[in-house]
């Protein structure tokens, strides 16, 4: 049973984890990439209706916070010229 725990919780924080990459895409680069943004938004969407995920709860794991963190400041480091192709290559 334990073993099965365990199983869930490593699933969730992957769910979380892919939610974190996918919103930091949709957040950093909505400016410089829009294109890549909106395929980020419609990605997650897809996501939610398949897998019914509770956005909410999601957002408030450390999980998530921990990925979209890095994830968002490492686009966003990017200088303005290159993040397009950053953006780009994040999906």
């Amino acid at each position: 049973m334990l073993v099965t725990l365990s199983g869930v919780a490593a699933a969730d924080d992957a769910t979380d984890q892919m939610v974190g990459g996918i919103d930091a895409v949709i957040s950093a680069c909505n400016t410089a990439e829009p294109k890549t943004a909106k395929a980020a938004q419609d990605m997650l969407a897809t996501a939610v209706a398949q897998r019914k995920l509770d956005l909410v709860s999601i957002r408030k794991s450390d999980a998530y916070k921990a990925i979209y963190n890095s994830e968002a400041n490492r686009l966003l480091s990017i200088p303005a010229k290159e993040r397009v192709a950053a953006c780009k290559g994040a999906l």
